[in-house]
């Protein structure tokens, strides 16, 4: 005789449970977490399946994601595994935030205009300039100095095992931190992502990070990566994810 299938409450955002006498989200008990892969598992299938379909009926190799499914970067890796998939492109702002692009290129081109602005960078956002920073430094009476060579000092401090606030030129559009605005550690240290997870940003364990590389270093990873070309960096968006 088979027993009917098990039915879970709805979770709360934020809604804690006792887990080993630990509060802990409740979405990390076992069922949950069961719930949780099985539906990542199917939309890898799915994906996959309809991915490849396009793929045979146009004759297209290179694909470009976008919506929010494309914020999921276990997903993402899964494509670029896909023999037949040549080149990955995944927008910076995916999700409904960067839906207007897509609408503004698709009635351009119904109206006979068919622009093609490359998109060389994701900085579109704000930007402020070193005198409005020192300005507001001021005004809050904090401490600072004006190092030399940031970058140089950025890695000294990295390779202590320090968190680095990066803020340089605009802000990123969409919602990955991309060089603009990122929270950066060393990648070759095995703590750095508990940590950054517990005292930094206060979110679960399993939470993953992006690493990060000079194109140049490119040639010593094996690993296919999902490429965003951002100053001088390969952003790898799955290694972790």
């Amino acid at each position: 005789m088979m027993s009917s299938p098990q039915k879970l409450a709805p979770v709360s955002f934020g809604e804690k449970v006792l887990i080993n006498g630990n509060a802990e989200y409740k979405y990390l008990l076992p069922e949950y977490i069961d719930v949780a892969y099985a539906v990542q598992d199917k939309l890898e299938k799915a994906v996959s399946e309809v991915t490849k379909h396009l793929i045979k009926t146009t004759g297209i190799n290179d694909l470009c994601f976008s919506g929010g499914v494309a914020m999921n970067c276990k997903l993402n890796g899964v494509l670029q595994n896909i023999d037949i998939v040549n080149n990955l492109f995944v927008h910076p702002a995916s999700s409904d935030a960067g839906a207007c692009i897509g609408t503004a290129f698709k009635i351009a081109s119904d109206n006979g205009d068919g622009p093609r602005n490359i998109l060389s960078h994701a900085q579109l956002g704000p930007s402020y300039s070193n005198d409005y920073i020192e300005k507001c430094l001021k005004t809050c009476k904090l401490s600072y100095d004006k190092p030399g060579d940031v970058s140089m000092i950025a890695a000294e401090l990295l390779a202590q095992g320090k968190f680095i606030g990066w803020f340089s030129g605009g802000m990123e559009m969409g919602a990955r931190a991309l060089g603009g605005r990122s929270i950066i550690a060393a990648a070759n240290n095995e703590s750095s992502k508990n940590r950054i997870n517990k005292e930094v940003k206060f979110r679960e364990m399993w939470r993953p990070y992006c690493p990060s590389l000079t194109c140049e270093s490119r040639v010593s990873r094996p690993e296919k990566c999902l490429q965003f070309w951002y100053w001088k960096f390969l952003f790898c968006f799955f290694f972790l994810c």
